[in-house]
């Protein structure tokens, strides 16, 4: 059988634009699993919209989370364990870190990733230093020894920890400085963050 020019348009594809209307029987419009949606988005007046699946586009489900650091320096005493005074927030907002009170209180149960880095002045050979992550005040959840480098001079140090841990709604996370260095110390604060406090929820 010969083709005719129109046969050999139609094999291309070309269809007559009397014929292409751009829909689709009901029953032949293909449908996608909210499993190949999940973690898709598309953007309407400058907010993300999820598609589909189980998982929240804007806000994500990592929140809550916050960031929180120490504003200005404070005293360490030798052989004396304190919580440490993060009083100025980066960004919390859910509201579940307390600056008066230095805790985290996630208000909803999950998996947690926490750290905190505490900078130190004053240190020297002669000091061992432990920074601990507690949970209601008393349940020790993690802790970092340090020991101080190997000089009779003082030196500056930053010391970290960081985990992730499970919490109810209503724990409340904090987080604790310990030196047996012979005479007091600084923590060093500031408005360029130093000394911080940080986590967010991972499921």
């Amino acid at each position: 059988m010969s083709l005719t020019k129109a046969n050999t348009r139609m094999l291309e594809g070309d269809l007559p634009a009397s014929q292409i209307t751009g829909e689709l029987p009901v029953g032949q419009v293909p449908t996608i699993p909210n499993s190949k949606l999940e973690n898709s988005s598309v953007t309407i007046n400058g907010s993300a919209v999820a598609l589909g699946g189980s998982t929240t586009i804007a806000g994500g489900t990592n929140s809550p989370a916050f960031s929180a650091y120490k504003g200005s320096n404070g005293t360490l005493a030798s052989a004396t364990a304190v919580f440490i005074g993060f009083d100025t927030e980066l960004f919390d907002p859910d509201g579940t870190y307390d600056i008066s009170t230095y805790r985290f209180t996630p208000a909803v149960a999950g998996y947690y990733y926490l750290s905190a880095t505490v900078s130190v002045a004053g240190l020297n050979s002669q000091a061992t230093t432990e920074l601990s992550l507690y949970k209601n005040g008393s349940t020790e959840l993690k802790r970092y020894l340090d020991v101080a480098v190997n000089s009779s001079s003082t030196r500056s140090k930053s010391i970290s920890i960081s985990g992730v841990f499970y919490l109810s709604a209503t724990d409340y996370v904090s987080t604790r400085i310990y030196t047996d260095l012979g005479s007091s110390t600084t923590i060093k604060g500031g408005s360029l963050p130093m000394t911080t406090f940080e986590g967010f929820k991972l499921a």
